[in-house]
């Protein structure tokens, strides 16, 4: 660069190998790589994330959010395919949200705990049938990533599962209605917040051991 002409030019030219100093290695042989050989090393290759979330995406209907956090790590993968077997939906909520949620707060690693596929699936079955509570069932996952206790195992243990044919369910509906009068009445005459009131009164009662939707049913059913 000339800075008095503001211009550049060249000093000299490369053209050739001993021009850039390259030294020829005779050790080296010429290697031939036949079609078959690297479809051989392709098929031994694991699907790539970007390949897995266009997958899921296609096979289960997934947004492209969800599909890019759930193929981001292949064990998160693995358990969220597992438990979609029994429900997609709620597999990605569990798997997706409520997994991932609680090990980003404890500052963990999928690697770093005991969970597994079988322990997620076996929730996400309590869940598809009604037999555990959002809450309990985000405590359950506390649980099994900070001490290693499979959800079913933790539920049972506590007896935190959903007992649907229990009459319990209505005489705590009945009493929770009968201290709160007013707001059952609000309920009657039209206000929905009234209801959602009524209705986590009676969760909290029953410590989530009750079906949110057979309580409103009760509810909704007395006069």
């Amino acid at each position: 660069f000339d800075a008095d002409t503001k211009s550049t030019y060249s000093m000299r030219s490369k053209e050739t190998e001993d021009d850039y100093g390259y030294i020829t290695d005779t050790d080296l042989v010429k290697t031939e790589i036949d079609d078959a050989w690297l479809a051989a090393l392709k098929a031994r290759v694991p699907e790539l994330s970007q390949a897995k979330a266009l997958r899921f995406m296609q096979e289960y209907g997934l947004r492209e959010y969800d599909a890019k956090v759930l193929s981001a790590g292949r064990r998160i993968a693995g358990i969220f395919e597992d438990a979609a077997k029994i429900d997609v939906q709620v597999a990605v909520r569990i798997v997706g949200r409520e997994l991932l949620g609680v090990l980003n707060y404890n500052t963990l690693k999928i690697e770093d705990t005991k969970i597994d596929a079988k322990g997620i699936s076996g929730l996400v079955l309590l869940i598809k049938e009604g037999k555990v509570s959002d809450k309990n069932a985000k405590e359950s996952l506390i649980r099994y990533a900070l001490e290693g206790v499979p959800p079913k195992e933790f539920l049972e243990k506590n007896k935190l599962l959903i007992d649907t044919h229990s009459s319990d369910v209505g005489a705590v509906a009945k009493g929770v209605v009968a201290e709160n009068r007013q707001a059952f009445d609000d309920f009657r005459a039209g206000n929905t917040k009234s209801l959602n009131f009524l209705i986590g009164l009676v969760m909290r009662k029953m410590k989530g051991k009750a079906d949110a939707r057979q309580v409103q049913k009760i509810i909704g059913g007395m006069k």
